[in-house]
């Protein structure tokens, strides 16, 4: 497998190592929403190591949060179908501790477009819901990035937080929300809410 380099700040270039996150879980055969398809897990990782090495972090909300753009769209799943009235359509799973339902993978719409969230090690270090029990792993790894989730959607449907993961990063949850203005929260919650009406997470 080969190296991938990114220019870093001094515009030196270094050797992208990536990891997945505690939370990662788009290689899980039993994953919540988008998916990496299991025998395309190795060229996924390759094309994303690309992609970082061109991402442009002036755009980032928060120092090391990078939102890349994947171009690849044939080498994931969509982690979203369109809401039916049908409880047959529907699974119930636990996801982070919480019992909710989910549509079935069968129902995820056409993959359109793909962003990966990818944290530095730095940044990872810097979230305030890392577990202690996480932080001696990637302090002792020699991975430079981390996977935090993939977002594979269909056409028209946005990069929309749901209403419980907008309130949890405005209450302290995530660094990005301390940068954004009044007007960045309405947007936000008025797509949280219209996501939420219209869309919901596939589960295997």
């Amino acid at each position: 497998m080969t190296n991938t380099t990114s220019n870093n700040t001094s515009g030196d270039t270094m050797t992208i190592i990536l990891k997945p996150s505690f939370i990662w879980q788009a290689y899980s055969p039993n994953a919540i929403g988008s998916k990496v398809l299991a025998e395309s897990i190795e060229t996924f990782e390759e094309t994303l190591k690309e992609a970082i090495a061109t991402h442009d972090p002036s755009k980032d909300w928060a120092e090391g949060q990078h939102m890349v753009a994947f171009p690849s769209t044939h080498l994931v799943s969509c982690g979203v179908g369109e809401r039916t009235d049908n409880p047959d359509d529907y699974v119930i799973r636990n996801w982070r501790g919480k019992v909710s339902l989910f549509l079935k993978r069968e129902k995820a719409l056409p993959c359109a477009s793909a962003n990966v969230i990818v944290y530095t090690k730095g940044a990872i270090l810097s979230d305030p819901q890392l577990p202690e029990s996480e932080r001696v792993k990637i302090e002792e790894s020699d991975a430079t990035h981390y996977l935090i989730a993939l977002l594979a959607n269909a056409e028209g449907v946005p990069n929309s937080r749901s209403p419980y993961r907008l309130v949890d990063c405005l209450a302290g949850g995530n660094k990005e929300a301390d940068a954004w203005s009044l007007d960045d929260i309405k947007a936000l919650a008025k797509d949280s809410k219209e996501y939420a009406d219209k869309w919901e997470v596939v589960a295997d």
